[in-house]
């Protein structure tokens, strides 16, 4: 399980390739989109930002320290999708993670 910091500035960065032959994914006139929630269809807690390169074939998702400040330390879980330009959406990463608090103060 991921464990994120209340606060903490979180990245994941997904490489696309096509399973059966290893290529990798051409992601012209693809968006991304993820939103961390409380349980499958639940409240929303964050959303990312999510940049999509298709020199490198990646998928950025970033979720800011400011918008994990104020979640509340427990069990939580984000998925991430793709648009393609006929506006068909794909998920392609789930995972849980774990948001706990920090020892610092507030910076």
């Amino acid at each position: 399980m991921i464990i994120i910091k209340q606060n903490e500035d979180y990245t994941k960065v997904l490489e696309l390739q096509y399973a059966d032959t290893m290529t990798p994914v051409d992601l012209t006139g693809i968006s991304a989109y993820s939103q961390m929630r409380d349980k499958p269809n639940g409240n929303i807690v964050a959303t990312a930002s999510c940049t999509v390169d298709n020199t490198n074939h990646t998928i950025t998702v970033s979720y800011s320290g400011s918008s994990l400040l104020n979640v509340d330390p427990g069990e939580y879980g984000y998925d991430v999708w793709l648009v393609d330009g006929g506006g068909k959406k794909h998920p392609i990463y789930t995972t849980r993670c774990r948001v706990v608090g920090r020892y610092a103060a507030n910076f």
